[in-house]
């Protein structure tokens, strides 16, 4: 029975080990998600508004005649750039699965390339060849945006890539614990029911014998069999039901030995050598009641038998007719 439990809880326990270590796969997807895929995404986007701005001024100051609008674009591309070198480092972090580390490498690289670019371009125009500045950018300056905005975008893809896999794997592991979870809580219910048949049908052949068993020994009946074996709880109470029987067949084999044997029917005293007779045993075992009339009439014969005998001398002395005493057996008296 035990063993039958313990089977059950197993299966339980394989359930619910499953079911936390898909939990744990399921987390695992929504935190990449949340964490690489949305918050990866969210910084990008700050990443290329700042970068457009920045990419924005530096245009503005090449055709800008007014020396104070391009300090002041100056100033404000030098503020940005920490910013743009921030948001690389927090979308790294963002990268738990390690699925963007050479897209985003991609896009520190083209930048830099953009930036060492820009400052060139910026000290052409500070030196008063804004001509030269402004080829530079038709030539160099659009080139590299355009490297740029390529690695952004295969940034972006690869985040959609890696968006579309999580979906679809929370969907298959979702559909896999379904069916798994069907599968073990079927196999776990049939098992117990199972287990349930067999133990109730053990406990109840038990009991029929052991109550068939009772009922025979209460009618006097010792010849009583319990065949059931086992090493549980009904084994032993069977085995406790068979010491009993045959404790009380040990019994009911000494009394027999130790009852006296009953002497010829109708002797109704103690016969020498032969214990009291059946009638008296009779009376003893019943529990009947006699009279002292009755007791009389029982003893009177033999009295008259004893005179008789005394009158025709001590040679007539040695026999007691069964005629008065009921036996049928030589008198112990002297011949």
């Amino acid at each position: 029975m035990l063993a039958g439990f313990g089977a059950t809880a197993l299966f339980t326990g394989v359930l619910g080990w499953y079911a936390v270590m898909t939990m744990e796969r399921l987390n695992h997807g929504e935190r990449t998600m949340y964490v690489d895929v949305f918050g990866g995404t969210h910084l990008l986007g700050r990443y290329i508004d700042d970068s457009w701005q920045v990419r924005s001024d530096v245009l503005d100051m090449l055709i800008s005649d007014d020396p104070f609008e391009r300090e002041a674009l100056r100033a404000g591309i030098a503020t940005t750039d920490p910013k743009l070198v921030e948001l690389t480092r927090q979308m790294g972090q963002a990268d738990t699965d390690r699925e963007d580390v050479n897209t985003l490498a991609d896009i520190d690289t083209s930048w830099r390339a953009y930036t060492q670019w820009r400052d060139q371009a910026l000290a052409s125009l500070a030196a008063g060849d804004r001509a030269g500045a402004l080829a530079s950018y038709r030539t160099d300056g659009l080139r590299l945006a355009r490297i740029t905005d390529a690695a952004i975008d295969a940034f972006m893809r690869k985040k959609q890539v890696v968006g579309v896999r999580i979906a679809g794997t929370a969907e298959a592991t979702y559909e896999e614990t379904r069916r798994m979870a069907i599968v073990l809580s079927i196999a776990a219910a049939g098992f117990g029911l199972l287990i349930g048949f067999f133990l109730s049908r053990s406990i109840a052949r038990t009991a029929r014998q052991v109550a068939a068993a009772a009922k025979g020994l209460a009618a006097g009946d010792l010849d009583q069999r319990i065949d059931v074996r086992s090493g549980d709880e009904t084994g032993q109470m069977a085995d406790a039901f068979r010491e009993m029987i045959a404790y009380q067949q040990e019994m009911a084999r000494v009394a027999a030995q130790a009852a006296p044997r009953r002497g010829p029917r109708g002797c109704t005293s103690t016969c020498p050598g032969r214990g009291p007779g059946p009638d008296v045993l009779d009376r003893r075992r019943n529990g009947a009641r006699t009279t002292e009339v009755s007791r009389s009439a029982e003893v009177a014969p033999i009295a008259a038998a004893g005179k008789r005998t005394a009158r025709a001398g001590p040679e007539s002395h040695h026999v007691v007719s069964s005629e008065h005493t009921g036996c049928d057996w030589k008198s112990y008296g002297p011949r």
